[in-house]
């Protein structure tokens, strides 16, 4: 299980379930890269695997995530 996490964040958390949110170590660390971690494609791990959002729909994703109103 993937989830996209809010622009800023960089630790892990863990859900109200206490499911641990790891975030994609590639995304906060200059020296990783997909092809060198591959944690998001581990179908045993136990994490749930964050990406930062980035680009142009950072904005929105950040809303979405604080179960803000999107404008449509």
């Amino acid at each position: 299980m993937v989830t996209v996490l809010p622009t800023e964040q960089t630790k892990p958390s863990v859900t109200n379930d206490e499911r641990l949110v790891a975030v994609c170590p590639a995304s906060i660390r200059s020296d990783v890269s997909c092809a060198t971690c591959g944690i998001c494609a581990k179908p045993e791990r136990r994490a749930i695997i964050g990406f930062p959002a980035h680009g142009t729909g950072a904005a929105k994703a950040r809303k979405v995530f604080f179960m803000e109103p999107v404008p449509p």
